[in-house]
This record gives structure tokens, sequence and C-alpha cells, in this order.
């Protein structure tokens, strides 16, 4: 005869296994905070955000010959202008616009900041205005070039 804790899904059972699950989400991400800080530092503007970036820098993923140039306009008090030059040897943060850009990247310190920590979507703030880029095409392959902070 079945007893109601035996029942494979009864409420007690599936808030067990509810619980659990979170549980381990939990402990996934407070090991990548502790790996990312460990890696990268502790940036808390989006200026030291930005100057993470040649650290984040993954090659392998740039393919031999390309090259790229983006420029970052981050309006406040701890961003700034910035030009990032991306090749397959390496990745360097300049400050000011230097180059022909092939997309450029506009947002207030914060926003970027919030983006980069994931405490904001880039999408939400990309349709609001509150982020602009010049080649959404070009951000993505840019995006998948770094490690991401969070």
């Amino acid at each position: 005869m079945w007893r109601r804790s035996n029942r494979p899904f009864s409420p007690k059972n599936r808030y067990i296994q509810s619980f659990l699950k979170l549980t381990l989400k939990i402990q996934s991400l407070k090991k990548k905070i502790t790996m990312s800080v460990e890696e990268f530092g502790n940036p808390t503007t989006a200026k030291e955000i930005i100057y993470t970036l040649p650290k984040r820098f993954i090659p392998e993923k740039m393919e031999d010959g390309e090259e790229s140039i983006f420029h970052f306009d981050l309006d406040g008090d701890d961003g700034g202008q910035f030009t990032v030059h991306i090749t397959k040897e390496g990745c360097e943060v300049k400050e000011g616009l230097v180059g022909d850009a092939k997309c450029t990247i506009a947002a207030k310190d914060k926003i970027y900041k919030e983006i980069e920590l994931g405490e904001r979507k880039a999408q939400f703030a990309l349709m609001t205005g509150k982020l602009k880029i010049s080649d959404l095409g070009e951000m993505m392959s840019f995006m998948n070039l770094f490690k991401r902070l969070f």
C-alpha cells in the first residue's frame, strides 16, 4: 500500500525537487562569480570593465587575418570614449576614438556596467534606446570573442 510520502508525484516531493534544483543553481552561480572575480578582478565601473576585455579575450574564436575595431562611447563620470582593436594576436584597449570602427556602441556608463555584470538585459536596453549599436551583426560577433563577467 502506498503511503502519502512515497508517492512519486506528491506535492511534497515536487517542492523538495524544486528546492534542490534551486540550491544547485545558486551553488553554480556562486562558483561562476568567484571564478570571474579571481580571473578578472572585481571591476566596479564601466571603465574598469572595458579594461578587462584583453584578459577576457578568447583568440581561438577569431579567424586568421580577421581584424575589428570597436568604439565605445560611454557617458558619465565612470565612462569615457574607448577604442577596442581586436586581432588574432590579441585585444588592445585605447582611450579615445581611434581609427574607423566597424561598430560603435553608445550608452550611459551605468547602463553598460549593468549589462556587463548581468544586472540588465542588453536586448531590453537596446529596445528602449538606452543602448545604441551601429552594427548589430558585428556586435554579436564581438560578444562571442570574450568571456562573460557573470
